[in-house]
């Protein structure tokens, strides 16, 4: 009889082993997802920093020409109240104006330093005033003043201009991202993907150590501690993507002046905390309004949906008929709000 009971045990399967497949779908689950976030995140910092290089070279481009023109005009215009000669200097301006962006653009490209690029801004705002004016001696005049503050000039707007493309930094530019630029979540939130695809790729690798080096009943072990995981991190992912986010988002929006549906802002600051407070001079503070209006509703409805609650509860408590009917259809939406 023992003989017969040895022989039936050494013929039945051994027993499956469900950590040891845990694992292993892990580590490629992980694996895969690591990759993709950590993909993400350095696609959307390479794109953020190729729009911080747009942006400063637009900003070049444009304290190029723009302070190039304003302080040329203050030089040229000096002590002048002849207005034939202000008509002169503000068409010969804008006749240039249009083109000089252009080569100043094409200029920026090739890699010209400031002091180059000013240095052929002025001389184009020269001659495009210089062909405006008919008068031989305001020409020579214009000419001269222009001469004495040429290297002036170009110094002052060359600093200024390298001051302000080196404010444009990549910080600067993930904050000033609007909503509707492409891919603006792996833009935005390319410091959290990497942080994340590091995490689960390291976490793989620990996985992959454990497979290697552990025998099978240790291994068994760790997919036994893996299983409550995952049943909890599809409720993580929920309350991350509906719950946090929404929470995080709503808060930086809270500090972006004047922000519109586009995605759009005007700076940012507490102004719109200055405007819930205080409201506008003159109108109706909706933020005190909006206290009061909650403080009456909680006076009116919480007294009497206390009592009703009581007296349902009472009622159900009861030996009444159909009791049990009652019970159910109260407790029901409760129980499958979830689903």
């Amino acid at each position: 009889m023992q003989q017969n009971m040895q022989a039936l045990k050494s013929r039945q399967k051994p027993r499956r082993q469900h950590g040891l497949l845990r694992i292993v779908v892990h580590i490629v689950l992980f694996l895969l997802l690591g990759a993709l976030l950590l993909l993400g995140g350095i696609y959307g910092r390479l794109a953020l920093e190729k729009r911080t290089h747009d942006q400063r070279e637009a900003a070049r481009i444009d304290a190029l020409l723009e302070d190039s023109i304003a302080q040329a005009r203050e030089v040229l215009l000096q002590g002048q109240t002849d207005p034939g000669l202000l008509r002169s200097v503000n068409q010969g301006f804008s006749s240039r104006k249009r083109l000089l962006k252009e080569q100043i653009a094409s200029q920026v490209r090739e890699g010209m330093q400031n002091q180059a690029i000013v240095e052929h801004v002025l001389d184009a705002l020269l001659d495009g005033v210089l062909s405006r004016t008919q008068d031989p001696a305001a020409r020579q005049m214009l000419t001269d003043t222009m001469q004495g503050s040429r290297q002036q000039l170009i110094e002052a707007i060359s600093q200024r201009t390298a001051e302000a493309v080196e404010g444009m930094t990549v910080a600067q530019a993930r904050l000033s991202l609007p909503v509707t630029t492409p891919h603006y979540g792996l833009i935005y939130y390319y410091a959290a993907l990497i942080a994340a695809g590091a995490f689960f790729l390291l976490f793989a690798l620990a996985l992959l150590f454990v497979w290697l080096r552990y025998d099978n009943r240790k291994k068994a072990r760790v997919g036994e501690l893996l299983e409550p995981l995952d049943y909890l991190i599809p409720f993580f992912i929920g309350v991350a993507l509906f719950t946090l986010y929404p929470i995080v988002r709503v808060v930086i929006m809270s500090f972006q002046e004047r922000y519109r549906l586009e995605g759009t802002f005007a700076g940012w600051g507490l102004g719109n905390y200055q405007y819930v407070l205080q409201g506008i001079p003159g109108t109706s503070n909706y933020f005190l309004q909006g206290l009061r209006n909650t403080l009456l509703y909680v006076l009116y409805t919480v007294p009497i949906s206390t009592a009703l609650a009581i007296v349902i509860a009472y009622l159900l408590n009861q030996r009444l008929r159909f009791s049990a009917l009652f019970q159910t259809g109260y407790f029901l939406p409760m129980v499958t709000s979830v689903t």
